[in-house]
């Protein structure tokens, strides 16, 4: 069922995670990587925070990342030197999720940068509290319509220039404090395509959507004609590939269909 993300009484978008919705299988996880940060770096975290499909009792064992959030006072250097190497170890401990990532940021660059305007979305409606303070009153509330569509992305052409810059030049930047492989950066280019298509979807629909293939089948509503390219996109999310003149071959042939729809609709 394609249900959408749900509305308060005011309708502002509602965080539908909850510790009581993640499945056995990855509490082990949680559980360990909480005592671990909270052991060694009390005094730094302010709060941590699962996100994402496990929050919300959604995630498939094998396939699934486990995203964590944590929101310093402060950020000590060796703090991120710490996280690479556990990040590693419990990867390796807990094969139930494809991934680890661990976000860092401060207290007050959450609230106030806009490069983080994408997670506290995230965290607002996909998160669950581990340990230390809850903060999510503190983030803004959104409602599914023209003003989340701009938020999550306030300059989409710059956007998607920087991710086609990528596979021209074949440098694979680095993101949560590790080496990124071709694969990854066309998933994470899919997954904005997905993404952003949906949200443009929600200026008319005034519905939201985060799971890949219920941003098509939400987009393909109201867009018809981008049934082909966005099935593709979710194609490649599923199983990434690594030939650039592919992936740019796809973008060259998709954005300028997207990019002129969304110009008109969330900067006229």
């Amino acid at each position: 069922m394609n249900t959408p993300q749900p509305v308060d009484a005011e309708g502002f978008l509602i965080n539908t995670g909850s510790l009581a919705k993640v499945q056995p299988a990855f509490k082990p996880l949680l559980d360990n990587v909480r005592d671990e940060i909270m052991s060694v770096w009390s005094e730094t975290v302010g709060s941590l925070y699962i996100r994402g499909s496990i929050s919300v009792g959604h995630a498939h064992e094998g396939t699934s990342d486990a995203d964590f959030v944590v929101v310093a006072r402060i950020i000590p250097n060796d703090f991120v030197e710490w996280s690479k190497y556990r990040i590693k170890v419990w990867e390796q401990q807990y094969k139930m999720v494809s991934e680890v990532d661990l976000a860092l940021i401060d207290h007050q660059s959450l609230l106030t940068l806009g490069k983080s305007n994408g997670l506290k979305v995230n965290l607002a409606t996909h998160s669950t509290l581990l340990a230390g303070n809850e903060i999510l009153d503190e983030l803004p509330k959104f409602k599914p319509d023209i003003s989340l569509a701009r938020y999550l992305f306030p300059d989409i052409n710059e956007t998607f220039q920087q991710l086609r810059q990528i596979f021209v030049d074949e440098i694979y930047p680095e993101y949560q404090y590790r080496e990124r492989s071709p694969k990854f950066w066309c998933d994470w280019t899919m997954r904005t395509i997905l993404r952003s298509a949906s949200v443009l979807a929600t200026t008319t629909t005034n519905s939201y959507h985060v799971e890949l293939l219920r941003c098509v089948q939400h987009t393909v509503t109201i867009y018809p004609e981008l049934l082909s390219d966005l099935y593709q996109a979710y194609e490649y999310s599923r199983s990434p590939i690594d030939d650039p003149k592919q992936i740019l071959g796809f973008l060259d042939d998709y954005l300028p269909k997207f990019i002129p729809q969304w110009n008109t609709i969330c900067y006229s």
